[in-house]
């Protein structure tokens, strides 16, 4: 992982002064890159201010009349390794409707004019990824004028159109939605919309569910891809060094960070979905922290959630109970089991949560569940009862101790006290028989 990416990341939001801060969310930038178009300077000067760009990016300039874009590809060798499975990408993704192959994903990550989007944003690079027969295909479009934008898109356009999976991060509703606007601003169709978004933000998001102080992609790559980046241009300042290259100011070092920068989201995004797609592969197996990368790794019922809604029942079961010391995932256990009508089971696993100790809202709930078993599943009373009167003891305690919440632990015990009576009822009916 570490040699297809270079260190490189400071946060994506670190404090910054209040002007700077200002500038992050201006909503007149776009305004200002319009009328930087606009200024009269000679047709050599703006061919020299490409061609110098180009030559430190080391890509081709594609024109069409005096309309021109800067084009970048590479190929990225993966030696002899073979790429991650992915038959389990629609358990990741249920959106996905069926496993696809790495080669019909295309991974894509824009560099806008400004952060807040807008109709007004403007997407000036677009990077992309996809896999070919030789390892990985990488390309980069550059709109070097706002003038040029029709021919930005159609290239655009034409590396979305064979594809109908895409992998983003955070660009379902961000990225993508700047992507239709100027779209929609030139007048063009973007075939884009039919395909399906696979956005790697909410996967995250599912897969290390409070493990992560936030879901930010350097955040993620930090802590899980074990990546830090060194020497990386600030997101904050992207848009400001394209409106002084606009402006032909002598900023191409910073140009090139900003393609560097974009590059590095990209390596980021396939190594990311390599990542959570090994750890849907060995969750629930002993190697699995000795194998996966980063400090943490994942949230067992999260992942057992998804294996659970695809109906992979066995395999949601076996994540729990590689995880069982985690009272999260003793709960899930307990509720799995219900749910697939092993009561037994399910009792087992509730009642070891009974002994732990947690908070009352907790202790109530599993007493209930156990209680529900008991009366209308097992038809044990008696256990029924027991359990009952155990919350009905620890709701008295709390009405005692904690004054401050009477009315609500007096409602929850008058509650109990119904169970109560009619287990009763229902104890000295069966002895009648």
């Amino acid at each position: 992982m570490k040699e297809i990416q270079r260190e490189a990341c400071i946060g994506l939001f670190p404090q910054y002064s209040k002007e700077m801060c200002a500038r992050m969310n201006r909503l007149d930038l776009y305004s200002r890159l319009r009328g930087s178009a606009r200024v009269d300077r000679p047709e050599s000067e703006d061919e020299s201010k490409v061609q110098r760009l180009n030559a430190r990016i080391g890509g081709d300039v594609v024109s069409r009349g005096s309309k021109s874009i800067i084009c970048v590809f590479r190929k990225i060798p993966r030696d002899n390794r073979s790429f991650i499975d992915t038959s389990l990408l629609d358990v990741l993704f249920p959106e996905a409707g069926h496993p696809v192959p790495m080669k019909d994903l295309l991974f894509f990550d824009v560099e806008t004019t400004g952060l807040s989007g807008g109709a007004g944003t403007v997407f000036f690079l677009i990077g992309f990824l996809n896999v070919g027969e030789d390892g990985l295909e990488f390309t980069q479009f550059f709109l070097n004028s706002l003038s040029s934008e029709r021919l930005f898109l159609e290239h655009v356009e034409d590396k979305f159109a064979p594809y109908t999976y895409f992998v983003s991060y955070n660009g379902k509703s961000f990225d993508f939605n700047i992507i239709k606007n100027r779209f929609i601003m030139q007048g063009m169709r973007f075939g884009g919309e039919r395909g399906t978004h696979l956005d790697l933000l909410y996967t995250s998001r599912r897969l290390w569910r409070g493990m992560l102080p936030d879901y930010s992609l350097s955040t993620v790559e930090e802590k899980i891809l074990d990546v830090k980046r060194t020497g990386d241009i600030p997101g904050w300042r992207v848009p400001e060094v394209y409106s002084d290259f606009l402006r032909g100011r002598n900023i191409y070092d910073d140009m090139k960070a900003v393609f560097s920068h974009n590059r590095d989201d990209i390596l980021s995004l396939f190594t990311l979905l390599e990542v959570q797609l090994r750890i849907m592969d060995q969750a629930g197996e002993k190697s699995t922290a000795d194998e996966l990368p980063g400090t943490l790794q994942y949230n067992p019922v999260s992942v057992s959630g998804l294996f659970s809604a695809r109906e992979y029942r066995q395999k949601a079961v076996d994540i729990l109970t590689s995880h069982q010391e985690d009272a999260a995932s003793l709960k899930g256990l307990a509720l799995l089991h219900k749910r697939d009508k092993r009561f037994e089971q399910a009792l087992k696993y509730f009642k070891r949560l009974c002994e732990k100790k947690g908070s009352l809202s907790e202790y109530l709930f599993i007493c209930t569940e156990i209680s529900k078993i008991y009366e209308h599943h097992i038809k044990n009373y008696q256990q029924a009862l027991l359990y009952t009167q155990r919350m009905i003891k620890r709701l008295k305690r709390a009405v005692y101790f904690y004054p401050r919440g009477r009315a609500s632990f007096e409602g929850e015990l008058e509650n109990v006290n119904r169970r109560y009576a009619r287990l009763l009822r229902k104890i000295g009916g069966s002895k009648r028989h």
